[in-house]
């Protein structure tokens, strides 16, 4: 499995920029079709890999605070989105006319 970069994610605290954790966002191919791609967290990844003979092709290891504000679930969502975002700008996704996104 490949690793496709880092995001670095920082949040203020009283005790200045924290980047003392990390999570890993997987890159599946075939969630919906054969095709596509989605970003999920490693749980999700593997249940689709074992359900649905989905292949995950890679990760984004996010850097960020041990504590977050918010809720795991908002700030794993982030998480992901950011993923999409850097896809985007490394270039490796293309869109079909509904919004869904497949490997170049």
């Amino acid at each position: 499995m490949k690793k496709l970069g880092e995001i670095r994610v920082t949040q203020r605290t009283a005790l200045g920029h924290d980047q003392s954790d990390s999570t890993k966002v997987y890159i599946v191919k075939g969630v919906y079709s054969t095709d596509d791609i989605e970003v999920m967290d490693e749980q999700d990844a593997k249940e689709m890999v074992r359900e649905c003979g989905s292949v995950i092709v890679g990760y984004y290891e996010i850097i960020h605070p041990w504590l977050l504000a918010g809720s795991w679930e908002e700030n794993l969502s982030d998480f992901c989105r950011m993923a999409q975002r850097r896809l985007d700008e490394d270039d490796l996704v293309k869109y079909n006319d509904y919004g869904v996104a497949f490997l170049k």
